[in-house]
């Protein structure tokens, strides 16, 4: 089972920094932690098709809910979010259908939707280190 990696241990160690961290280091995990938060909450809405399956509906709003306070989907996301209640649905049909081919590359499928849309820890974590590690080029100007 992977281990859960929270924002708070991404963002600044148990210490203070990472073990071979710079003080600018640590302030971009910071101002990445940060940068997670939305300035004004958005509420995405599900398609009209996504309601026609109950079962992928209902997660759609679990997810919604509970990505809530995270501020990681909002109405450009609303699609690959809609695709990915889906897939869940017709995962848990097909399993109970007996159709472990068709679970197994659904699956892979579902859990390839779920990273993108930063559903699942080792995404959110991915997520918060990019945007540390991401500076801008102080010299790019130079090569224009």
């Amino acid at each position: 089972m992977p281990q859960v990696v929270s924002f708070d241990k991404m963002k600044v160690g148990k210490k203070g920094g990472g073990k071979h961290w710079t003080k600018d280091e640590v302030k971009a995990r910071e101002a990445a932690a940060q940068s997670m938060q939305r300035k004004t909450p958005v509420k995405p809405k599900p398609p009209k098709w996504l309601k026609e399956d109950k079962e992928a509906y209902a997660l759609w709003k679990r997810i919604i809910k509970d990505a809530k306070d995270l501020d990681l989907i909002d109405n450009l996301d609303a699609m690959a979010l809609a695709t990915y209640c889906k897939l869940e649905s017709a995962k848990a049909k097909a399993l109970l259908d007996d159709n472990i081919k068709r679970f197994e590359s659904l699956s892979k499928t579902s859990l390839t939707y779920a990273k993108a849309l930063g559903v699942t820890p080792e995404a959110r974590a991915r997520l918060a280190k990019k945007r540390a590690e991401h500076k801008a080029d102080p010299n790019a100007d130079l090569f224009d």
